[in-house]
């Protein structure tokens, strides 16, 4: 009896974790309803039914069996509410990530790009620019926002694809609050900005050396770095 409820238990951990997950990530999303639904659902009422009815049904094994089951009848059940859901612009498998309406901006009020060379990235500062313009941001910002651009991905391409290996900066550039919102993203090695610059001793014979990255960093609203799933992620505010 004890072995036959360890195995069922097993079982029931990958979509216990995947429930969890959606638990967690509703929450982060600030729909709470919907949480506390998948929660006291999963934890409870789902659980309660299945083991009424697979314990009628099975007995003991039925029991144990039940936390299974009743996992994958409440992930079951939360995405057929999600593929049928309404509140929402979103379509096809996009309904499943119960974003609120309004969330996604229009594709005419942001640049979202992959680059693989630096010739891209030079066509990409002057797409930035023309992009700001049309968008009645001002021209220093505009160009500000394009030299930004150019001179990360730029250093990206450069030193961060010399492994060899295949890799790509994943850029967009979106407008929020009267700012220009850079956000860059590669997966080559770990690149902390502010923390390289700070260990950078100006050398007086070659004041030019990485003239680019700290007028980034003296000409930028804000910047912000973080590394997520061997990915650098860097947000910069114009």
């Amino acid at each position: 009896m004890a072995a036959n409820a360890l195995r069922w238990f097993a079982l029931s951990l990958p979509p216990m974790a995947v429930n969890m997950c959606v638990g967690n990530y509703l929450t982060a999303l600030g729909d709470r309803r919907r949480a506390y639904t998948i929660n006291i659902g999963n934890e409870l009422i789902s659980l309660v039914a299945c083991v009424a009815v697979l314990g009628k049904l099975f007995g003991i094994n039925g029991v144990w069996a039940a936390y299974c089951v009743s996992q994958l009848v409440t992930l079951a059940v939360f995405l057929l509410c999600g593929a049928l859901r309404r509140d929402t612009d979103a379509k096809g498998a996009e309904k499943l990530l119960f974003l609120p309406r309004g969330f996604s901006l229009p594709e005419s009020d942001y640049i979202s790009v992959s680059v693989t060379a630096m010739e891209q990235v030079i066509g990409l500062s002057q797409h930035i620019s023309a992009f700001c313009s049309s968008h009645d941001v001002d021209r220093r910002r505009s160009y500000l926002a394009a030299l930004c651009v150019e001179e990360m991905a730029g250093n990206t391409v450069t030193y961060g694809f010399a492994d060899g290996k295949r890799h790509s900066v994943d850029i967009r550039v979106i407008l929020r609050d009267g700012d220009v919102l850079l956000r860059l993203r590669d997966d080559c090695a770990k690149f902390d900005l502010k923390e390289k610059v700070r260990s950078w001793t100006l050398d007086p014979e070659h004041p030019e050396e990485n003239v680019g990255i700290r007028l980034v960093l003296s000409l930028s609203k804000d910047v912000t770095y973080t590394n997520t799933m061997d990915m650098n992620n860097l947000l910069i505010t114009i």
